[in-house]
Formats: C-alpha cells, sequence, structure tokens
C-alpha cells in the first residue's frame, strides 16, 4: 500500500523499512506536498504507523480491521457515531455525594469511585460467596522510577475505599534501605503509617545506577536515617505477614512490580514454600511470560525479570509446579495507556508533598530518557531520538516534521505528553477479578491464541521472534486511564480534605 501511494519512492528494499530520504527529498515533505494533497491524513497515519520500527507501536491486525469497517460503513452510509458524553469532564457536583468521594474530580472520574463503591457494598452483599476482598503484599523498587509510586497511590486511594487492604511493601533494588527508607514516609504522607514497610535485598545481579531525579525533591517527605532501624528486614516481613494470614485463615494476593530476587529467595527457603502454598491466593505481576512446550518461562526481554532472570525463573516454576493463579500486565497494555502529564500537574496543585516530587521527578525521567535516546547507546536498539520523538513526546503530533532539526532537552520539556505508568496497571489488576471485569480492562484474544491459559493470564501479549508470533493487544486501555488518572487525583486529594475511609466509617 506504501509503495502504491508513493509509486515506489521512499522505501528500502535492503533494510525493509521507510528510507526517509529519496534523491534528496526529505519524507516530511513529500507526505505533506504530495500525500496529504490526495490523502487523507488519516490513511497516511495508518500506512505510516504500520511501519513502525518498534513492534509495540506498529497497529495490530484487529485495530487495522475495526478501522475499515468505519471507513466501509461511511461510504455505505451505514455509520452511527458513538454519542460522546458532553459532560464527562466538566466538575463532578451532584446534590447528594457520598462523603468518601473527594471533591476536585470531574464526572468521569467520580463515576470511577461510584462504581469501586459498589463493588464494595456487592462484596459485602454476598459474604462468602461472592468475591474477596485482596488482601496484597507487594515488592516494588521505588523511586527507580515514578511508577512504583502511581501504584501506591492508587493502593493507598483502594484502600482507603475497602475495595482492598494493604498487608505491607517491600521495597528492594540497591540502595534498598533508602528505596524502603522512601516508601515509608510515603506511605505516612498518605495517612498509611501502620502499614508496614520492610528493606528488601539488592534486587539486581548487576550493579544498579542510581540517576540523580530518583531522591531528587523528596525533604517533604523522606523520614530522617534513623527511623531505618523501624524497618524490618523484606524476608523477615514477608514470613509475618504470610504467618498471620494463615493464622486468621485467609490468603494474601501477591503484587510483584519489581525485581523477583526477595519471592524468590523467600520461595527458595523451606518455610516460605510452605508459607506461600498455604497462604498465596494469586500472583500479579509486571513483567512477562509465556507458555513454551508446557512450561511457564519469565520473559527475559521484561525489565523486572531481567533484574534477575534466574530468581524470576524460579519463582515462574514455583508459579506453575504449586497451580497458583496469576496475572502479568506487560508493556504493550502499558504502551496503550497514554495517561496525560497534566495529572501529575494537577497533583502538583494539591500541595501534598507527593504531587511535586512526581511532577519533578517525570521531567527528570523522561529528560534522562531523551538524552539516552540520543546517544550511541539507547536502552535498546529501536529506542533512537527518532522513536523517542514520534512514540513518546507530542513534538511530530505538533505540526513539526521528521526531517527538522531535533530538539535539545530542555526544548522538549513541554511537549512530554504521557505517563508510563507500568506499575499502576498491575496494582489495579491486583484489586480483584470483579475489579477487572466491571471496568472491562481485558479483551479476547484475537491474534495469539498459544497465550490462552486457563492459569496464567497475560494481557498485552508481546510478540515473539522465533518462531515469529504477532502482539496482541488484548486489553481495553481507555477505562484503565480514566481508572488510574481518578485515583492518582483522589489520592491526594482525598488526604488534603480529611476524608474517611470504609474502615473509619464503620468503625
Amino acid at each position: 500500500m506504501f509503495n502504491i501511494l508513493t509509486n515506489g519512492r521512499f522505501w528500502d528494499e535492503d533494510s525493509n523499512t521507510l528510507n526517509p530520504v529519496d534523491n534528496d527529498v526529505k519524507f516530511g515533505k513529500f507526505k505533506v506536498k504530495v500525500l496529504q494533497k490526495k490523502y487523507s491524513r488519516n490513511l497516511i497515519k495508518y500506512i505510516v504507523g504500520c511501519l513502525s520500527a518498534a513492534d509495540e507501536a506498529r497497529f495490530v491486525r484487529r485495530t487495522l480491521l475495526d478501522h475499515f469497517e468505519t471507513v466501509l460503513s461511511v461510504y455505505d452510509g451505514t455509520y452511527v457515531s458513538e454519542l460522546e458524553d458532553d459532560t464527562a469532564d466538566m466538575p463532578y457536583e451532584p446534590r447528594s455525594k457520598n462523603p468518601l468521594i473527594p471533591n476536585g474530580l470531574t464526572n468521569a472520574e467520580a463515576g470511577v469511585y461510584e462504581k469501586l463503591i459498589r463493588i464494595v457494598a456487592k462484596r459485602q452483599k454476598a459474604g462468602r460467596r461472592g468475591h474477596k476482598t485482596p488482601h496484597i503484599i507487594t515488592i516494588t523498587d521505588l523511586a527507580k522510577d515514578y511508577d512504583d509510586l502511581t501504584a501506591m497511590l492508587c493502593l493507598k486511594e483502594l484502600n482507603r475505599l475497602g475495595v482492598v487492604t494493604l498487608e505491607g511493601f517491600v521495597a528492594n533494588l540497591m540502595p534498598a534501605d533508602r528505596r524502603a527508607l522512601f516508601g515509608r514516609g510515603a506511605l505516612d504522607s498518605l495517612g498509611l503509617p501502620k502499614v508496614p514497610m520492610g528493606i528488601g535485598t539488592k534486587g539486581s545481579q548487576k550493579p544498579h545506577e542510581v540517576l540523580d531525579y530518583e531522591f531528587a525533591g523528596i525533604n517533604d517527605f523522606m523520614p530522617p536515617d534513623e527511623r531505618l532501624k523501624e524497618l524490618p528486614d523484606g524476608q523477615d516481613l514477608l514470613k509475618t505477614v504470610f504467618e498471620k494470614a494463615i493464622k486468621e485463615n485467609r490468603k494474601l494476593t501477591f503484587l510483584g512490580i519489581s525485581s523477583l530476587m526477595d519471592i524468590a529467595e523467600f520461595a527458595s527457603t523451606k518455610e516460605g514454600a510452605e508459607l506461600l502454598k498455604k497462604g498465596l491466593s494469586n500472583v500479579v505481576l509486571q513483567g512477562g511470560y509465556r507458555m513454551v512446550d508446557g512450561k511457564l518461562i519469565a520473559d527475559p526481554e521484561a525489565a523486572n525479570n531481567g533484574f534477575d532472570i534466574d530468581g524470576a525463573q524460579i519463582f515462574h516454576t514455583f508459579m506453575q509446579e504449586n497451580k497458583i493463579p496469576s496475572a502479568v500486565w506487560t508493556k504493550v497494555a502499558t504502551f496503550a495507556t497514554a495517561i496525560p502529564t497534566t495529572v501529575f500537574e494537577f497533583m502538583e496543585d494539591t500541595q501534598h508533598p507527593l504531587g511535586p516530587y512526581l511532577r519533578k521527578v517525570q521531567i527528570g525521567q523522561d529528560s534522562s530518557f531523551y538524552l539516552k535516546a540520543c546517544s550511541d547507546k539507547p536502552f535498546a536498539p529501536h529506542m533512537t531520538q527518532p522513536w523517542y520523538l514520534k512514540n513518546r513526546s507530542a513534538w511530530l503530533s505538533s505540526g513539526h516534521e521528521p526531517d527538522e532539526p531535533y530538539p535539545t532537552v530542555e526544548e522538549l520539556v513541554p511537549f512530554f505528553i504521557n505517563i508510563i505508568a507500568y506499575d499502576a496497571l498491575a496494582a489495579i489488576g491486583a484489586a480483584g477479578e470483579d475489579v477487572v471485569e466491571e471496568f472491562k480492562f481485558v479483551k479476547p484474544l484475537t491474534s495469539r491464541p498459544d497465550a490462552d491459559d486457563p492459569l496464567h493470564k497475560v494481557i498485552g501479549v508481546a510478540p515473539v521472534k522465533e518462531p515469529p508470533l504477532p502482539t496482541d493487544c488484548n486489553f481495553n486501555s481507555p477505562p484503565m486511564n480514566l481508572v488510574i488518572t481518578a485515583l492518582l487525583k483522589g489520592a491526594l486529594l482525598s488526604c488534603q480534605q480529611g476524608l474517611q475511609s470504609t474502615k473509619q466509617s464503620s468503625a
């Protein structure tokens, strides 16, 4: 199709990729002056999008078929546009408001709260016959990226609403003690001083470079070093939490949003393995895995697995051998979820100390990523400067063309538009099957039936090189975008407004 539109121009047969220059003519100018004068911008978007060097950026088969179906229905005169709710973005100002819902949300965001509150009420009414409230123990590498803190904020608000119960956190990845102290301060600032925070392992088999932005702007909530002695060892905390759950005849959800070194170490001891077998209900991960010849294999390309691939495989094998249900939320689902940076700007304005921190670290993290993309050693071969400008910024979509001089990092800051919240997706996925079903986060698999396993679910199936298998984005991103946005805003607004929790209201 591309060759038909361009008459064979701008295509490199040797590398089978789009060539940005053809006979001294740049594709950007050709696209504007020739193609877009004859064809719609939308058509060009879909065709060029299919040629992206990054697998996860290409349009999948289902998206293309949906688009073609829409176009054909327009020509047939049968197209019916979906009704848009023009009040969704207006302030939420009902005549009678549930006291659990913060002021300052939009109608759409408050609608998320209303659904979650109904889910809690439905669970309570059903009792033992219904969905149980997940009791969550989380292992996280707080401060490495902003997404770990966004996950904690979502969990905090889900806990306040009674959707989940937080049993504790373990912070790993060198320097684990500093990450745990960071987490202790964050939990205290969110009104959760009784939720324990443990000090985990080094998290990685390789040295981890601590970047400048990780611990920048933390003075307003970071506890003094003297409080380190209050924080338990991570393995001890896991033991305590699981023993307590078993004693109370409950099971826990394990949420893994960082290296699996700690949980693998716990599962490798006789005592830890027995506690997990008796006290573990299900596992929710941010990462990646797939079945290969009947064996659950940790994807080494997933960053959290890559920190300690041996530990990751130990725990994946443990899950499979003990028939522990699991779900993994991958980068495919994350990249489909475009959360605007205006959410962090909103949170900064709440004056809660975590708001300014998140905004500052987001700019620092995105700037660091861009500089890395501009270097000769990007994070991945395809994550080059042009890739970053197209996929992680609004530079090109704001009228700039691919052949224009590329911006400096300072010039690009206003064009950082999306929050990449890997861990927040998994955190919300851990809120219970009824939550996942209510918001319709997961769609049926279409192109990857090999990923359909009754016990181990993949949300956002990544492509495979050998044998070649395509992406299957079995994920519905708009509701996830809305839920994360609502919970992030509400987590800080509820603190600033002194709102009660369901636990307080039922006391």
